[in-house]
């Protein structure tokens, strides 16, 4: 489930008609993005095209040339700076990108990486050189679009690129509570997704808690949970935390033992070959079965329900970020539940084992991008899974 906010683009496509030559001459005029966050310099005769908050495009006097940059804002949900690049490629029609040198520094960014790439614009054929790098607050495309791109070309966009200067905004954060070990324990119950949303896990559900925040997670929880107010709220948590999704695989693992009537009693490793000898199964047809039947004999409903809770965890924080629980609502209803997850599981692994069973049940997919996560997240340092699952929470709020 994303949460990504996409500022259209197209905008910046449709205003570009024909795009031949190079970059000019030395940078002499600056040149701010319609939300004063970003700058770069160029020549005095270029001009600049009114667009989006985020996006700065100019263009020469002649509109033979132009230069587009992109903010892709890390509090609206962007996670990575290939998110943002499948956005500009997709945006912009791009074909057979290719890899290409990075300028050696952009003022205030880190981990550049460049390619070039056609485009077609009003059927013309164009070529692009596209830069990407990532700051604390927001990633960049850097787009320089043109007839031909030479070396020479190239060296003198990365000029342009030198000159970039952000002036990034305070963030904005209502939230009323200090961040202790027993939040940050809550947020490594869903830590694969807040992590996959670009969430810091240094704030309470990851995110600031303020207007931007409110509309992302309004317009989210109406889209993927039907949720839109304070009762549809409660009544969305009262299902995940009394059924979800535990409560199909349950009575699915029941059936299936009462069609395979005495294959409880069977020991675990006998019981492929047991299944193939009495039933009209092949191996691979068995080894399926056992794979969702031997976690449910162990530990029943446990063996998926850590994903039913860590969503039910999830859906405090939006709610509070939303607007229908307050904060202390969210969190002593966070510390309810973190109760129940430490009264079922004994370690974080055994806690996000379950958590992967239960996302391949939902999904009917692999779980390996997520265990990725996992292990990326525990190998981070001050890692939220380096807390003492059994720690004692307090309500510290």
């Amino acid at each position: 489930m994303k949460r990504v906010r996409k500022w259209s683009i197209v905008a910046a496509v449709l205003l570009i008609v024909t795009m031949l030559a190079g970059c000019g001459e030395a940078a002499k005029t600056e040149f701010k993005a319609p939300n004063e966050t970003f700058s770069i310099q160029m020549d005095e005769t270029w001009s600049a095209e009114t667009m989006q908050d985020n996006i700065l495009a100019i263009f020469s006097k002649d509109e033979t040339r132009g230069i587009i940059v992109i903010q892709f804002a890390k509090n609206l949900g962007y996670n990575d700076v290939a998110q943002a690049k499948d956005e500009v490629e997709s945006t912009f029609t791009m074909n057979n990108v290719t890899a290409a040198e990075a300028p050696a520094s952009i003022p205030g960014l880190e981990n550049l990486s460049a390619d070039t790439s056609g485009i077609v614009l009003e059927g013309q054929n164009e070529q692009c050189y596209t830069v990407y790098g990532e700051s604390e607050y927001a990633y960049y495309s850097f787009i320089y679009i043109a007839k031909k791109v030479s070396d020479k070309k190239i060296g003198q966009f990365q000029t342009v690129c030198a000159s970039f200067v952000e002036t990034a905004p305070e963030i904005e954060n209502n939230s009323q509570v200090e961040v202790t070990d027993t939040i940050r324990w809550f947020n490594a119950t869903n830590g694969i997704l807040l992590s996959a949303n670009g969430g810091d896990p240094s704030l309470f559900a990851g995110f600031p808690a303020n207007d931007d925040t409110m509309a992302t997670e309004v317009a989210m929880l109406e889209r993927d949970w039907g949720v839109t107010d304070r009762a549809s709220a409660d009544e969305t948590l009262d299902w995940v935390l009394t059924e979800g999704h535990r409560m199909d695989y349950v009575s699915q693992m029941e059936d299936f033992a009462a069609d395979a009537e005495g294959i409880a009693d069977v020991a675990e490793a006998d019981r492929t070959k047991w299944l193939c000898d009495n039933f009209y199964v092949t191996e691979s047809e068995a080894e399926g079965y056992m794979y969702w039947y031997n976690p449910f004999a162990e530990k029943g409903e446990a063996a998926i329900s850590a994903w039913d809770y860590s969503r039910a965890m999830s859906l405090c924080g939006f709610y509070y970020q939303a607007g229908y629980y307050t904060e202390t609502e969210a969190l002593d209803k966070s510390l309810e539940i973190a109760k129940t997850i430490q009264g079922l599981y004994g370690s974080w692994d055994e806690f996000m084992e379950s958590y992967f069973l239960g996302y391949e049940w939902w999904s009917e997919e692999g779980s390996d991008e997520r265990r990725a996560i996992y292990e990326d997240l525990k190998a981070a340092d001050n890692s939220m899974y380096g807390l003492d699952f059994g720690m004692t929470l307090e309500k510290t709020w």
